[in-house]
């Protein structure tokens, strides 16, 4: 988890979203996903002493990997033997549940308000690790009909691994569904930040190419694009 601004940035907006603007939040949501309700995860709370803590260190933490799941669960059981622990770790923007034809279903949310927020690459330069995260995005890209040469690694990493990880819980039987939130309207100093979902546009048809992924993938319909204006004006 970056530093919180409190005038800027994807985590300050989805955090005024989630805290100031549920209603419309959620609106948004279920009219993309066609669900009916939606509950909300809580983060957890940082442990670290406050001798130690730095300045810049925030109070919560993102929920990581699938510790949202039960711990009997099947899928978080075997989690650990799909994708590494230590660096390289996911960590969710939000996790909610979401209830759709009388069924709950786990919602995984990544937020984006500038453009360089799209672009990453894996850290795990090599070992155990790295061959992990390799086979995780190899059995991925089979199921989703991916070519085996796409690149995964670099560019839109975290894009990718947030696919491996929604392939993983569906194969594993939980149902889940993405949510990418593009805010628009932001204005963090030095960055190109969209001022409306047309100029997302461009940058998403670029990962949409990198990534490769066919347009009737498997999942297709278990990932979903929101833009959404960091402030609205009457």
């Amino acid at each position: 988890m970056s530093t919180l601004s409190n005038q800027y940035g994807s985590e300050l907006h989805l955090l005024r979203y989630l805290g100031r603007h549920r209603t419309d939040l959620d609106r948004r949501i279920l009219a993309e996903t066609g669900g009916e309700a939606i509950r909300w995860l809580d983060f957890n709370f940082d442990q670290t002493p406050l001798a130690h803590r730095k300045r810049t260190q925030n109070w919560d933490i993102e929920l990581k990997g699938l510790e949202f799941l039960d711990d009997d669960s099947v899928a978080r059981g075997s989690w650990p033997e799909f994708w590494p622990a230590g660096l390289g770790q996911i960590t969710w923007d939000a996790v909610g549940q979401l209830e759709r034809e009388g069924k709950w279903e786990w919602l995984l949310v990544e937020a984006k308000a500038h453009h360089a927020e799209l672009e990453s690459s894996c850290k795990a330069s090599g070992g155990d690790s790295r061959e992990m995260i390799r086979r995780a995005f190899d059995r991925t890209k089979q199921a989703l009909g991916v070519r085996a040469d796409a690149d995964w690694f670099t560019t839109y990493y975290q894009f990718c691994n947030r696919v491996a990880a929604l392939h993983f819980l569906t194969s594993s039987g939980e149902q889940a569904r993405l949510v990418f939130i593009y805010f628009t309207g932001d204005d963090y100093p030095g960055k190109i930040c969209p001022a409306s979902p047309e100029e997302w546009h461009d940058r998403l048809a670029n990962l949409d190419r990198h990534v490769g992924l066919p347009k009737d993938h498997a999942l297709a319909n278990r990932i979903h694009k929101l833009f959404i204006p960091v402030r609205r004006l009457e």
